[in-house]
């Protein structure tokens, strides 16, 4: 004969007891949203370890000063937020120069180039995870140089009245092409000095206007 089973057997505090009351327990809760937390910026940092893995735009924009044995080379930043380094490669040489930061700044210098050697320049950017772009288009064509050296074998020698022919050697370029020459004479032995032109192009230049019976001398000086 089956017995009636009591509905009212098992109590609410009997229940109550074997399951666990997570909302009215404070710890439990704290716990939860720290989970929460930890999670949302997990997924976050995972999309953004996606992103820093995809390959980036090139930059764009390149441009170069010369200098001495070095150019300064500037970019425009292709737009990604990821970017860590930027590398700049001279043509010809392969010499390079980077940047770095989070993000890497948009310019370098290179050195180590050679003066009066035609360079251009491109960039590459890389993201933090190893992802590089494809080299950027081509800077225009700059030349290093540095200032011409000092005209040597400078003589004056008189032909005319109150004149004198000046003459010299032309001296290494520097790397750019001299573009003229300043002429000057002293008559105290070089205390002071009066400058006779600073446009000549070319050995010998004739200095007038000098005082007939005085002794001078003379140097030259050339601009690139």
């Amino acid at each position: 004969m089956n017995t009636p089973v009591n509905p009212n057997r098992f109590s609410n505090q009997r229940l109550d007891s074997r399951c666990p009351r997570i909302w009215g327990n404070p710890v439990a809760i704290a716990a939860l949203f720290l989970f929460a937390i930890a999670t949302f910026s997990m997924i976050q940092i995972m999309g953004q370890g996606v992103a820093w893995a995809k390959p980036q735009p090139a930059p764009t924009g390149v441009t170069a000063t010369p200098g001495d044995a070095s150019a300064d080379v500037s970019w425009t930043a292709p737009g990604s937020g990821y970017i860590t380094t930027y590398t700049a490669t001279s043509n010809p040489g392969g010499l390079t120069c980077t940047s770095t930061g989070f993000p890497a700044g948009t310019s370098c210098t290179v050195s180590g180039l050679t003066n009066g050697t035609s360079y251009t320049f491109t960039v590459t950017a890389s993201a933090l995870l190893g992802s590089t772009s494809g080299a950027s288009a081509a800077s225009a064509a700059v030349t290093p140089s540095t200032i011409p050296g000092v005209p040597t074998l400078v003589v004056g020698s008189s032909n005319a009245n109150a004149q004198s022919v000046v003459s010299w050697t032309a001296p290494a370029n520097g790397g750019s092409a001299i573009t003229g020459y300043a002429v000057q004479y002293s008559s105290d032995g070089g205390t002071t000095w009066t400058t006779a032109t600073t446009s000549d192009t070319a050995s010998p230049f004739t200095v007038t206007g000098l005082t007939n019976g005085t002794s001078y001398v003379f140097h030259v000086l050339a601009t690139n």
